[in-house]
């Protein structure tokens, strides 16, 4: 009995204090910067020895792991919440990264911005950045979980993002619009209760086949 109810403590404690939580957002790319001005992203960019620089594929994808009650602190400022991870592909391009010193926090009433300056992947961009807007004032009082039939749009970016093309164009980075947010639900108490009485069912069934 003891090592069941050690079971139950486990289950319901891992269950209360796992607040991170995964966001998938989706989306598309609206322009590719350049330094002759801003391209359509459907036209691919390719260099005259056949690389692909942008595929043209403009459809966005990714996520972002955030604890509204995580501490953070660096260079990028300290305070409640923390991003965890994140990622997004479009283009043909991945971008990535883990939290970190050099990321920047920006909670608005009804918006959660999002910088990253040591992001990894594209052409080794310098910034990195997204925001999500929802309607009212979710984070009036501070860090939450967003607040997902709230959303209403959002935007992302990168900057200096560079590739070159050809002695005239090289790319310098892209913006899209993020269009959906969504995120897997986290089992509630009503779950985590059905899975511990199936448990302790298997407990008291081993436990009648050992007195026999």
């Amino acid at each position: 009995m003891r090592s069941f109810l050690l079971l139950l403590l486990s289950v319901f404690g891992s269950a209360a204090w796992a607040t991170p939580i995964t966001y998938y957002f989706e989306g598309h790319t609206t322009a590719i910067h350049s330094t002759l001005g801003d391209l359509d992203p459907l036209t691919a960019l390719a260099r005259d020895d056949g690389l692909v620089i942008t595929n043209g594929d403009v459809a966005m994808a990714g996520h972002i792991v955030f604890d509204p009650a995580a501490l953070r602190s660096g260079a990028g400022g300290s305070g409640q919440g923390e991003v965890l991870n994140w990622s997004f592909s479009t283009l043909g391009l991945t971008y990535f990264n883990s939290g970190g010193a050099f990321h920047y926090l920006d909670f608005q009433d009804h918006s959660f911005g999002y910088a990253d300056e040591i992001a990894q992947g594209g052409y080794g961009p310098d910034v990195v950045s997204m925001a999500f807007d929802f309607d009212g004032t979710p984070f009036a009082l501070g860090p939450v979980d967003f607040p997902i039939s709230d959303f209403i749009g959002g935007r992302f970016s990168t900057a200096i993002d560079l590739a070159w093309v050809n002695d005239e164009l090289s790319m310098r980075g892209l913006q899209g619009v993020i269009t959906s947010l969504r995120t897997t639900p986290v089992p509630g108490p009503a779950s985590s209760l059905t899975m511990l009485t199936g448990l302790f069912l298997l407990w008291a069934v081993r436990r009648a086949r050992l007195r026999q």
